[in-house]
């Protein structure tokens, strides 16, 4: 590993780490209703059978969702803390179908299309190469599998609320405290997933700043 990616690393993990035991709290009470959009639209999605691999897990809130009804749940994330949380919420959900992991999306352990569903919600905005962690997030998935990956797009009209949150994140990102922070466009998005080899099958607006890429599959 290069020293950029072990800084990069060591940035997101220090970053996440810190806003662990907050983040459930800051979901519920900054975008509840949104959430609960993508939560619904994400679930309708799954079947019995499937095999979902949810990217930057976070505390679990969707890989619990998806546990409802996938099979199998495997949720990665790159901070210690955010795994640590999402364990000990795993027996007030008595969950036995979810395995929570320390992993890195650039280069996981898992093998090759092994998933039917892989989930990457509002996350690729904030990793600094969202195209690589993309190529990897294809080769963990079926040839036929679903990419989900709702993800938000700043650069588009936002309301004065909005404003003042993204003027806020650009400034955590400017002083050095939040890791990465990337303005999307919607067609930026879709040019970065289509550039990693997927095709767009459908997507919605969830809000004015929230794009939905509700399924994907791979080419060929």
């Amino acid at each position: 590993m290069d020293e950029n990616q072990e800084n990069r690393i060591k940035g997101e993990k220090r970053f996440w780490d810190k806003v662990a035991s907050g983040y459930d709290h800051f979901i519920w009470s900054t975008m509840s209703k949104s959430y609960k959009e993508v939560l619904a639209t994400i679930t309708g999605e799954l079947k019995p059978d499937d095999i979902i691999l949810d990217v930057a897990t976070g505390t679990g809130l969707i890989a619990f969702e998806a546990a409802g009804i996938a099979e199998k749940v495997y949720g990665i994330d790159i901070s210690p803390k955010m795994i640590e949380t999402a364990k000990r919420k795993m027996k007030k959900h008595s969950a036995d179908n979810i395995e929570f992991r320390l992993e890195d999306i650039y280069a996981t352990s898992f093998t090759n299309s092994m998933f039917d569903v892989v989930i990457c919600s509002n996350a690729l905005h904030m990793m600094k190469e969202p195209e690589l962690a993309l190529f990897e997030m294809r080769r963990v998935l079926k040839h036929d599998g679903k990419l989900i990956t709702p993800t938000f797009c700043h650069a588009e009209n936002a309301n004065l609320k909005e404003k003042i949150g993204l003027n806020l994140m650009r400034l955590l990102r400017w002083i050095g405290i939040l890791p990465q922070l990337h303005r999307f466009k919607r067609e930026d998005v879709l040019e970065i997933i289509t550039g990693a080899g997927f095709t767009v099958v459908e997507q919605k607006e969830i809000d004015p700043l929230l794009l939905y890429i509700k399924s994907m599959q791979k080419k060929g």
